[in-house]
């Protein structure tokens, strides 16, 4: 059983979606490595995911996954730790308000960041709801030929991918006349 959150729970679990981090963080160098994460997204949806809601608190814990909103100093660093979304995504430094997860928050606090005030949090018991759909769709990926590997692929990101997605769609309604002048034609963009 998956539990649809209250609309505030909603709202602050949003905030805290980030998505990923891509950057160079060196713009010349003799010797360069790339690193790619295979199916980096589906990957962790392995992983123990939120289910079962178990409550507010303004108290930062690990015995539970959480989603705060929090006022957080963050030291300078040549690598920043918490995302803060402004439009675009940036990795700040210095005194701020944002959402986060409690796991990304108790790994800022390793890296030195100081959290200042839990405004709101909420909490959730978890499991690993879909370890057995990744693994079983990951190795038909790597083991199939197409057309079967693409739709495991596309089938593995589409999760991930609704997952992520906003639920409230935005929907632009214009009227124009139609060319005898006579009739209004209603054209919908959503």
């Amino acid at each position: 059983t998956i539990w649809k959150p209250h609309e505030n729970v909603l709202t602050l679990a949003r905030q805290t979606y980030h998505g990923g981090r891509v950057e160079v963080f060196k713009h010349r160098a003799e010797h360069i490595y790339a690193y790619d994460v295979n199916s980096m997204y589906p990957y962790v949806m392995q992983f123990e995911m939120p289910t079962e809601y178990v409550g507010e608190s303004r108290q930062l814990t690990d015995k539970y996954y959480g989603f705060l909103d929090v006022d957080i100093y963050i030291p300078e660093s040549y690598v920043p730790v918490l995302p803060l979304r402004r439009e675009k995504l940036y990795f700040p430094v210095g005194t701020m308000r944002g959402q986060w997860t409690s796991e990304e928050l108790i790994e800022a606090e390793r890296q030195g960041c100081t959290i200042q005030k839990i405004h709101q949090g909420f909490y959730f018991k978890t499991c690993e709801i879909f370890k057995d759909y990744v693994t079983k769709l990951y190795a038909l990926k790597k083991s199939s030929g197409e057309p079967t590997r693409t739709i495991a692929k596309g089938l593995l990101n589409a999760l991930y991918g609704k997952f992520g997605q906003n639920p409230t769609k935005k929907i632009y309604i214009s009227e124009r006349t139609s060319p005898d002048g006579a009739t209004p034609i209603v054209l919908a963009n959503g």
